[in-house]
């Protein structure tokens, strides 16, 4: 499409709509193909204000040590179409449509390291001839071959975006990137660092946990200045971006709740004066590998903030022990631990409330009240899926049929079917939270209380 001495033909190019006949390429029958070809999309600048025209080119290289060569059937070589990265597969304007191509044959020749150079411009508006919104960011795909797309690259334009816009936006009496501290790149929507005007807040439900609870997490994001703030992110879902890791007090890192984003593009997060973001999580004592992490044990739990822009993070500690030997009046009962807690049989019970005994018969589910508790919790499911499964609990799981059940009895679902089996646990529900679901048998595969918390029954 555009003139260059590794083209051997004059072009004359003119706009209007496109013509009807086909217009292709023929790719070369042997040697060097356009699979070895090397693309590049390179812009004057990445920022624009209003009124500019982006300036761009798509150069094209033979890195090979052999000739390329490949004919076309028109005068057009190469186009670009321009997408809007929060919107998937979004085209806003299609070169093909505003472009007329001579139905004559052209080649394209490169001999080896050469290059030929397609420059392309773009008024930032649609296909209709309406401005494009800003400020905001354009994917920039520029492509080999016309009307299909042989080969692609792709780079990235902003229009009226704060650190390209030539204004002092944010006061600072520095303007722009790379100038302002406070921009990461020219398509950096504010000049704001968000290290003074973000404040980041980690909390989990509590301090300390007894093997198989789960830890919620919520990560607080408060913009504290007196302006909006945008944070900037590579995915569209900004909660992929956005999470926690769970470290030992020595730093090393033992779970990462980080997801793959499958779809890359622009995020952002755009928060007012003295608005709060709250993000929700959930830690099942578990390692990178799903297995259960060892206790009595302390952990350090960090934030992290996958932004383009440095952003602060928090952090807090907590610790998991065994009810009767954690240090703590885990029932309020004014006695703590074994053997000071006449409840605790061991120092390895984890439950400081005593056994709870369940016994069925044809009227239900019952058990003998327990000194100081405030309910029971009862829980059944498959004893087949847990047999086949080793002992977890996770997917043996089938329902809740007491919570927080103040009497001593509650009605069986019905029987099992033929070749069938239920199991029924309980757990004490206390003045200072929910007992366990463990018994202080030997027989006892892994935690009980880990996979039964894991399916929400009976919260």
């Amino acid at each position: 499409m555009m003139a260059s001495s590794a083209l051997r033909w004059r072009m004359f190019l003119f706009l209007g709509p496109s013509l009807g006949f086909v217009i292709s390429a023929t790719l070369p029958a042997f040697g060097v193909t356009v699979d070895d070809l090397a693309l590049e999309v390179r812009s004057a600048r990445q920022g624009y204000t209003s009124g500019e025209t982006a300036q761009f080119e798509l150069r094209v290289t033979n890195p090979t040590s052999e000739m390329f060569r490949m004919a076309f059937s028109s005068s057009c070589q190469a186009f670009f179409v321009v997408e809007d990265p929060f919107i998937f597969q979004s085209v806003l304007y299609d070169f093909r449509r505003h472009v007329g191509c001579l139905a004559v044959e052209t080649q394209l020749v490169l001999e080896p390291g050469a290059s030929v150079v397609y420059p392309f411009m773009w008024n930032f508006a649609d296909d209709s001839g309406r401005p494009v919104p800003s400020p905001q960011g354009y994917r920039i795909r520029a492509s080999l071959g016309f009307p299909e797309a042989l080969r692609t690259a792709a780079t990235f334009v902003g229009l009226n975006l704060a650190c390209s816009d030539q204004v002092d936006n944010d006061g600072d009496s520095l303007t722009d990137y790379p100038r302002d501290p406070g921009c990461f790149g020219e398509l950096d929507a504010d000049e704001f660092d968000l290290f003074r005007e973000i404040v980041v807040d980690l909390r989990t439900d509590r301090e300390l946990y007894t093997p198989g609870d789960p830890v919620w997490i919520d990560i607080l994001l408060t913009n504290v200045s007196d302006h909006e703030v945008r944070i900037n992110f590579s995915c569209p879902t900004v909660e992929l971006m956005i999470g926690f890791t769970v470290e030992t007090p020595q730093g090393e890192e033992v779970f990462n709740s980080a997801s793959p984003c499958f779809l890359p593009a622009f995020g952002a997060l755009t928060m007012p004066p003295g608005h709060t973001e709250t993000f929700f999580y959930a830690w099942y004592q578990e390692d990178l590998s799903g297995a259960p992490v060892p206790y009595p044990s302390q952990w350090v739990i960090r934030s992290w903030i996958d932004s383009h822009e440095t952003v602060p993070e928090d952090r807090t500690s907590i610790r998991i022990g065994l009810a009767c030997s954690d240090g703590v009046d885990n029932d309020l009962d004014g006695m703590t631990d074994y053997p000071d807690d006449p409840e605790c049989e061991t120092a390895h019970d984890n439950d400081e409330t005593g056994s709870l005994f369940l016994r069925i018969d044809a009227r239900g589910l019952g058990w003998d009240a327990v000194p100081g508790v405030l309910g029971v919790d009862i829980v059944m499911g498959d004893l087949q899926a847990l047999r086949s499964d080793g002992g977890d609990f996770t997917f043996a799981m089938r329902g809740c049929l007491a919570d927080d059940e103040p009497g001593t009895s509650v009605e069986a679902p019905g029987t099992p079917a033929l070749r069938q089996a239920w199991f029924y646990v309980g757990r004490t529900v206390h003045a200072g939270g929910n007992g366990s679901y463990d018994s202080t048998s030997p027989s006892q595969v892994g935690f009980r209380d880990y996979g039964i918390n894991y399916t929400s029954y009976c919260p």
